[in-house]
């Protein structure tokens, strides 16, 4: 951002082409108009709906302009305790989960469905009094008994093969599709992002409506 930050020094004493730029256009009247800008995306600019080449999902993410530019945004897996990489980590050094950890935000989401206030209170982060999220502690379930909770309630999941996304011409992602231990299920975009956040480790967050899963 330190190019976007007042100078004093400049602007007491702006470089003679500056000035020259002033001068030159004395009492000229530009046309506004509305655009859309983003500082990620490389010099692109859009009309606004999806800033990808084919204009709409179907080519997101290999299109996005954001891509093209290189954006060290853009695709980015969050797992930092805010926006800044030096800020608390919770002892990882990535955003990867393993099996077990997957399948335990598939554990969550059939708990969060089908159990009571009190079980849905204890869907939290494991590291939640190690690592606490907005100063808030709590009491959530270990692996095992979340795992156990779930048996109980048509079934636990113990492992994830593969996961594939679909997006929502509103900018969403729509549908989350998974084959599992238990065979394939889907979860819409909206619901698997608020088990996600209620239970992934550490500071691992999905932060956008609008996102993507890869297995490593």
């Amino acid at each position: 951002q330190a190019c976007q930050v007042y100078n004093h020094g400049k602007g007491a004493n702006p470089p003679s082409e500056w000035k020259a730029a002033v001068d030159e256009t004395k009492g000229q009247i530009i046309q506004d108009v509305i655009t859309y800008y983003s500082s990620t995306t490389g010099g692109y600019s859009t009309t606004g709906g999806w800033d990808t080449k084919c204009g709409n999902q179907s080519c997101w993410t290999g299109d996005a302009y954001e891509k093209i530019a290189s954006s060290p945004w853009f695709y980015k897996g969050w797992y930092t305790q805010d926006y800044f990489n030096n800020s608390g980590k919770c002892n990882r050094s990535h955003p990867w989960l393993n099996q077990e950890e997957f399948a335990d935000i598939l554990n969550a989401w059939v708990v969060r469905k089908n159990g009571s206030d009190s079980d849905r209170e204890r869907i939290l982060p494991t590291t939640i009094n190690s690592c606490a999220i907005g100063g808030s502690g709590g009491n959530p379930f270990s692996m095992n008994e979340l795992k156990d909770k779930a048996g109980g309630m048509g079934g636990a999941y113990t492992s994830v093969s593969s996961v594939s996304v679909t997006y929502s011409t509103g900018g969403e992602t729509a549908q989350v599709k998974l084959n599992t231990n238990r065979g394939e299920v889907s979860i819409s975009g909206s619901e698997f992002k608020e088990t996600f956040n209620l239970r992934a480790p550490g500071y691992i967050s999905i932060r956008s409506p609008l996102y993507n899963i890869e297995k490593k």
